[in-house]
């Protein structure tokens, strides 16, 4: 559980620095007013969290009155009493996406591809095309919603990566 606390710590610290974070009980949730793609707007329970149904209750809530999917991101060894509380509520797992790891002595260099190009964005045009690249690989349909742009570009100046 060590690493599993680390990812989850990261993730958590994360979501509470997202400027639109919204705290409900002992939920965090990242919500993205500009891009209603699922997987941009989660919740995080704290650490070792043991809601009660009155506190979900709150949670959906608070999904639906932002228009988006009352849905979770986490470690079940993070907070072991959310996930049976949330099927008892009435959710479902979506995935259980393993956790990757790597020392830095096993990193192997990737083939190189032809054509692929990897690079940060610099101008409108280079936010853009990464803004819908992102927005098709996260399933998203059609162009990026309105915004999805500025997100990242402030994502990339707050100290994170955008390619």
């Amino acid at each position: 559980m060590p690493m599993d606390a680390d990812v989850q710590t990261h993730a958590h610290t994360l979501t509470l620095r997202s400027p639109d974070h919204v705290r409900v009980g002992p939920f965090v949730i990242r919500y993205n007013p500009n891009w209603s793609l699922k997987y941009a707007n989660y919740a995080i329970p704290d650490q070792d969290a043991e809601p009660t149904p009155g506190e979900l209750d709150a949670l959906i809530a608070a999904f639906r009155e932002r228009d988006r999917m009352p849905r979770l991101e986490f470690l079940p060894g993070w907070a072991p009493a959310v996930e049976p509380a949330l099927l008892a509520a009435g959710f479902t797992v979506e995935n259980r996406a393993p956790v990757l790891a790597c020392a830095p002595g096993d990193l192997v260099d990737p083939k190189p591809v032809a054509d692929l190009v990897m690079a940060e964005p610099a101008s409108d045009a280079e936010f853009a095309a990464a803004a819908l690249v992102q927005h098709l690989g996260y399933g998203g349909e059609g162009e990026p919603e309105d915004g999805t742009v500025e997100w990242l570009r402030n994502a990339a100046a707050g100290g994170g990566v955008a390619a």
